[in-house]
């Protein structure tokens, strides 16, 4: 089937028009892609400080696990070598 060019054009007016729609309007009512790009550069960061964040927790929680694990081992470990010390190493 085809289209004449002012078909082809009123076509891609109309997609145009339709993705023009998907943006928010400034003051003047035109198309603001600057606040749309500035929008998705907000998103990005804060998904991106979220990470680090992320991260950070769980990165101390690790930490914190394994100090409360030598912790632990330590707490069970020392009366024992206290006692084989108490009887001469044996």
């Amino acid at each position: 089937m085809e289209h004449s060019d002012r078909e082809l054009i009123e076509q891609i007016q109309r997609e145009v028009k339709d993705i023009k729609s998907a943006f928010v309007k400034d003051s003047s009512g035109e198309t603001d892609y600057a606040e749309h790009r500035m929008f998705h550069k907000h998103v990005q960061d804060t998904a991106e400080g979220n990470k680090n964040k992320k991260d950070k927790i769980f990165s101390n929680v690790i930490t914190w696990a394994v100090i409360g694990g030598l912790t632990i081992i330590v707490n069970h470990f020392v009366p024992i070598l206290m006692q084989l010390m108490a009887r001469g190493g044996t």
